[in-house]
């Protein structure tokens, strides 16, 4: 079963990098890009994503409050946040405001790629619990 996802990042080097990994990845759809909050919202509301991939920063409408409005909009979702500075505090914060899991940027490759497997094993287990 695949695992659509939503990607919101600012940074284009960033972006693309994000992008040509998830394309790699067996069973995961490109559910849309956004480099804003309201533009990832609108994807939400019409593609409805398993996964969100959410690069958080410090301007206003980049940081912990994307959690919320991602959770608001999307409840069953997952959200990854991916972080520019892999700080304890600063991940526990967002898993404390709803992010499923933290991802440093620099670790990218090596914590995505087995989320993503995961989530398409649960996502494939639900599947098989409704038929």
């Amino acid at each position: 079963m695949a695992v659509e996802v939503l990607v919101l990042e600012s940074n284009h080097l960033h972006r693309r990098f994000l992008l040509e990994f998830l394309r790699r990845q067996p069973g995961t759809v490109l559910a849309g890009v956004a480099d804003t909050l309201e533009e990832a919202l609108a994807i939400c509301r019409s593609s409805r994503p398993d996964l969100v991939v959410a690069s958080l920063g410090p301007a206003p409408g980049q940081g912990l409050d994307i959690i919320r409005a991602f959770k608001g909009c999307l409840p069953q979702a997952h959200i990854a946040v991916l972080l520019d500075v892999d700080d304890e505090r600063y991940r526990q914060a967002a898993l404390n405001q709803g992010a499923t899991f933290c991802v440093a940027k620099t670790a990218l490759r090596w914590e995505l790629g087995p989320t993503l497997e995961g989530l398409q094993n649960e996502a494939a287990r639900s599947a098989g619990e409704r038929a």
